[in-house]
């Protein structure tokens, strides 16, 4: 019962932002040894863009609480025009 009213929860909450839900808005990276997730949002930020707010949106679309990332993660980078 539980398990079934948080996935309603997660669905409810994300159901207004396609972004979150279309891959097309999307792509994803495997993290290596070494990776940083400052060097990720330095390799796929835009060069119009502060790379601060890029790794901000990256923490925001993967729910990272701290810029703490292993080798194995996989991450969901924003896609920018």
């Amino acid at each position: 019962m539980l398990a079934a009213f948080t996935s309603g929860a997660i669905i409810h909450a994300y159901a207004g932002d396609k972004s979150v839900l279309d891959p097309n808005t999307y792509s994803k990276v495997i993290v290596t040894s070494g990776d940083t997730l400052w060097r990720i949002a330095d390799e796929y930020a835009p060069e119009h863009e502060d790379i601060r707010h890029y790794l901000n949106d990256l923490m925001k679309l993967n729910k990272l609480k701290s810029s703490t990332i292993q080798a194995g993660d996989v991450l969901l980078l924003p896609k920018r025009d």
